[in-house]
């Protein structure tokens, strides 16, 4: 009894409506403002409390109060009450206050509606398969809540689940209609809306000793990769993201030269051209990472510039698909004098720096001897790859290369690129992501933030910018092997990665999800105005156009919902509802006969009534109305065989008739 009691209580409209909401709220935790979520559920709290002690419901004054104070909060923790963080704050809080004042079925079935525009809003931050189906249930059980008012004589939540997946399946044709034939935007509709900056993991638009080294911990998603043909080999997969040109000993800045907005340099030769298409995560950034070097990029909204960056018009808070061409094997011409003096710039460095340079450039008369010079330094000395180097102090880069020699990439390109600017070949320090580790069940690329990489482009005048990656010459048998490393397992980057982690169960577990992820982003969230554009001309509706469409999905809805109308009414009824057609049939024809039914008369004393009036027809009709009874009203079930006897008693009944 008393869990029949607690199920009956959850049952109610406001119970109900504040779990539904409570739950509906979980995502938004991580993107909101730590009060903003405990105001949340604390008036959900006090909506129960409210509920169970009445006499306490807060009134207009309190419920005022309130309102204000949750403006000034919200304002208080996200400075701005519009845009996609503040907004969603008062809207959530909005909408507990709105459930803390509801008392009529009106108010509860709007709110029924405000929680589906609350699940619509979660969407502008994470459009995920795994919030897709944490949402589905919620959905189904407010949608069900409609069919359930609460009280007696009321269907059961079963059947209220059972009707609300059926009218689902009714529509779900015309969703995928919608899906597919509906006008796409050029970019999603959230990515007009006013964003706050969002501080997101990745990579910085600048280098200083330890930032990348963070990343190399996290083994979070950076971005996937679909190419177009064969993937290329892991050595020339470097994933080319900010350039950088200042430094001051420490940090590295872009502070491109005048000019660099302009277009990309010429590309005088290239081996082979690359076409792919990459789903990268948010990152807060307007960097668009791409495969080096890139010539093309499909987006409206994006360019490359000078130094082969590519940019977003604005920062990236959503996931974004984009296409891409790169080439490999190339060489650039066209070096400016603000570029040759922007990639010289040199800070102040110590005497055994310059004369480490000076002694290379006595035996390196060119250039590329010069380049050669450094990495023989590198490969040479007892310098190591290290995740946990030695406090640098003051000169971090002197005592770096004579003194601790233990380091990441960052410490290797940086300590480079600066060599080389020394001996005057110019240089410039390049961020992205290095490798990847290919999913062969989808056979896209992986690239995690546990990817990312530094490494250094010098000009070299018949070649042009030219990559070296100094960390690269470091022996394998002077990588660093720490215990803890190991826990990175097979999201690690190459040089810790062991092989065998790549063959456990749970490794390949991840490949699985992250292949049905993968195939998420790319045919639900990834497809863009242009993909529409291409599979309508290959069914030879390219030239409707968007009013076209408009009205192709209109008769298209139509002619969905003449079927369904269709298959409603020849689909085989209920067996509750075929006895009682059989009764109505039964009443029809006796009513052919004389016999006026009646609205109030039960069926066992219709039946004796019609015995009275007719005698000879008495027992067979009063057996009909018997057994109908007991499928009606009992207990027995309503089965074939049940139905089937009651048809043909009503057939013997009507050849009876006519036989007197």
């Amino acid at each position: 009894m008393p869990d029949q009691k607690r199920v009956l209580y959850w049952m109610q409209p406001i119970p109900a409506l504040s779990l539904l909401y409570a739950l509906a709220y979980l995502p938004l935790i991580a993107q909101l403002a730590p009060a903003i979520s405990l105001s949340f559920y604390a008036l959900i709290l006090l909506n129960l409390a409210a509920h169970r002690w009445t006499a306490r419901k807060p009134g207009p004054w309190l419920r005022g109060l309130l309102l204000l104070g949750m403006i000034i909060l919200v304002y208080r923790s996200h400075h701005s009450l519009v845009g996609q963080s503040g907004g969603t704050a008062l809207l959530v809080l909005l909408l507990a206050l709105k459930l803390l004042e509801s008392r009529t079925q009106r108010d509860f079935h709007l709110l029924g509606l405000l929680l589906c525009l609350l699940i619509v809003v979660v969407f502008l931050f994470d459009q995920s398969m795994q919030i897709a189906f944490f949402y589905l249930p919620i959905l189904l059980l407010n949608l069900a809540r409609f069919a359930l008012p609460y009280g007696e004589d009321q269907p059961s939540a079963a059947q209220a689940l059972r009707l609300i997946l059926r009218l689902g399946l009714q529509a779900f044709p015309l969703a995928v209609l919608l899906f597919l034939f509906f006008p796409r935007l050029e970019s999603p509709l959230w990515e007009r809306l006013p964003v706050e900056h969002q501080g997101k993991t990745g990579i910085k638009p600048w280098l200083e000793l330890g930032n990348v080294r963070e990343l190399v911990l996290d083994d979070a998603l950076a971005f996937r990769v679909q190419f177009s043909g064969e993937i290329p080999p892991e050595k020339v997969r470097y994933w080319r993201g900010p350039v950088l040109w200042h430094t001051n000993g420490r940090r590295w800045t872009p502070s491109p030269p005048a000019g660099n907005e302009a277009a990309p340099m010429p590309i005088l030769r290239a081996e082979r051209t690359v076409d792919y298409r990459v789903f990268l995560e948010p990152t807060g950034r307007r960097t668009l990472f791409a495969l080096d070097l890139p010539v093309a990029v499909s987006a409206s909204d994006a360019r490359i510039t000078r130094d082969f960056q590519v940019l977003a018009a604005n920062p990236l808070n959503q996931l974004r698909a984009y296409e891409l061409t790169s080439v490999l094997g190339y060489r650039t011409t066209g070096l400016s004098l603000e570029e040759a003096e922007a990639a010289l710039q040199v800070p102040a460095v110590t005497d055994r720096m310059k004369a480490l340079v000076a002694s290379w450039r006595k035996r390196a008369p060119t250039p590329e001897a010069l380049v050669q010079r450094g990495l023989d330094y590198f490969r040479r000395e007892p310098f190591y790859y290290s995740l946990r180097p030695p406090p640098l102090g003051a000169r971090p880069l002197d005592r770096f290369l004579f003194e601790t020699k233990q380091g990441f990439c960052e410490h290797y390109a940086s300590s480079f690129a600066l060599l080389m600017r020394l001996g005057g070949v110019p240089a410039r320090v390049v961020l992205g992501y290095f490798g990847g580790e290919i999913n062969p069940l989808s056979g896209h690329l992986i690239v995690r933030q546990s990817d990312a990489h530094a490494w250094v482009e010098v000009w070299l005048g018949d070649r042009g910018w030219t990559r070296v990656d100094p960390t690269a010459v470091i022996p394998p048998e002077r990588v660093e092997r720490a215990d803890w490393l190991s826990q990175l397992a097979a999201s690690a980057p190459r040089r810790f990665r062991d092989p065998a982690a790549t063959q456990t169960l749970f490794h390949r577990l991840q490949l699985l999800a992250d292949a049905v992820d993968a195939s998420w982003n790319r045919w639900i969230i990834g497809l863009k105005a242009e993909d529409q554009r291409r599979w309508l001309e290959e069914l030879g509706l390219g030239a409707l156009g968007t009013y076209g469409l408009v009205l192709f999905l209109v008769l298209g809805a139509m002619g969905l919902g003449g079927l369904l109308l269709y298959l409603l009414r020849n689909q085989r009824r209920l067996p509750k509802e075929q006895v009682q057609q059989l009764y109505e049939k039964l009443r029809a024809f006796l009513h052919r006969r004389g016999i006026e039914p009646n609205a109030a008369e039960g069926p066992l004393d219709y039946g004796r009534r019609v015995a009275r009036h007719c005698p000879e027809l008495g027992p067979s009709v009063q057996a009909f109305v018997e057994h109908y009874a007991r499928l009606r009203y009992g207990t027995l079930k309503a089965d074939a065989l049940q139905i089937n006897w009651l048809r043909k008693q009503l057939q013997e009944i009507r050849k009876h008739t006519k036989r007197v």
